[in-house]
């Protein structure tokens, strides 16, 4: 606490962190907190809430006491008035700090299971990807690889890159169900610093992002590359991408896939995305997906979806047009 010669002055150099010392249980709400005022000619006064007559607007630093008439600025530094109205504006749209490399407790295992994979040609991985209509060799330009043994079991391992192109995880698809219940993917790495694209995603226009790399694949196979986020939170780099672009969300097609969508349009639109539209497949059928139409229908269905899509996002128009026949509609193809 600063000495009596120090408070005495009605100009007196305050500190907000003697404000704090000397009255413990501020009041107030927002920028604006009310002290006990340490001045001598309020020393005397009880400290408690009917006393405190020192105002602070912790935005500006400005202060005044409405009993002595003592008023400044706290000697912490402090920003204009002008500069914290514009600081919290902008914090709505400010960027998350980006994770740093390595933190997630999977990562020491990334190296050693990526170097065991192999080249997916003439793989089990392979045949899995083609009994799912999707297309091998597309997958393979694109880095996907085959693992005999992927945390127990065989799967297709999908590479997320960073925005250099270092792989930061890994995401893999097993090819047979465990026994023990346990799930259908596995990511290894830093999954949220990267993601999985098909050739020529970055360039497309809309940019597509989809959740799995098995949609990704399906959609490039239908003439839309695509970026797959493998789950549905984008890499804060990914906000980057998407300035002053078109972008189309074709999450799943559940009411987790319509709740992220919603909020990942709202992010990138804040951030400058000129528009996202929402791309959903007619969940009928058991396809949720655009994976799970490339698997129970076909390529030939993949397109007919697509060539939907396309139409109603030129016309900035989201989801599926009930009119529209097709196999989750009348059995058929469209």
């Amino acid at each position: 606490m600063p000495t009596d010669s120090r408070l005495g002055s009605r100009t007196s150099a305050l500190a907000l962190a003697d404000l704090e010392s000397f009255d413990t249980r501020p009041s107030g709400g927002g920028p604006e907190r009310r002290f006990c005022c340490p001045l001598d000619a309020c020393r005397d006064k009880p400290r408690d809430r009917a006393h405190q007559s020192l105002s602070v607007n912790t935005d500006t630093g400005d202060w005044t006491c409405f009993r002595c008439g003592g008023a400044g600025r706290v000697v912490e530094r402090w920003r204009p008035a002008r500069e914290a109205r514009r600081e919290r504006a902008l914090r709505p749209f400010r960027l998350a700090p980006e994770r740093v490399r390595g933190r997630a407790a999977s990562a020491p295992q990334l190296a050693p299971l990526w170097a065991a994979t192999a080249e997916l040609a003439g793989t089990p991985g392979a045949a899995y990807l083609a009994g799912r209509g999707l297309p091998v060799e597309v997958a393979a330009a694109c880095g996907v690889r085959f693992a005999a043994d992927w945390m127990g079991r065989p799967a297709v391992v999908f590479p997320l890159h960073d925005p250099a192109g270092g792989l930061v995880a890994a995401n893999a698809r097993y090819l047979t169900p465990d026994a023990a219940g346990a799930g259908k993917t596995r990511t290894i790495g830093d999954r949220v610093l990267g993601a999985f694209a098909t050739l020529g995603a970055w360039e497309a226009d809309p940019l597509v992002l989809v959740e799995g790399p098995c949609d990704a694949l399906a959609l490039h196979d239908a003439g839309v590359p695509a970026v797959a986020l493998v789950g549905t939170r984008l890499p804060v780099w990914l906000t980057r991408r998407t300035f002053r672009r078109r972008v189309a969300v074709a999450l799943d097609a559940d009411a987790e896939g319509d709740r992220a969508a919603g909020e990942l349009r709202t992010t990138l639109e804040s951030l400058g995305a000129l528009r996202g539209t929402r791309w959903r497949v007619p969940n009928v059928g058991g396809a949720k997906d655009i994976g799970d139409v490339a698997a129970i229908w076909g390529v030939a269905e993949v397109r007919g979806v697509v060539d939907v899509f396309r139409r109603r996002d030129a016309a900035g128009r989201d989801g599926w047009p009930e009119h529209v026949s097709g196999p989750t509609r009348e059995g058929g193809p469209t």
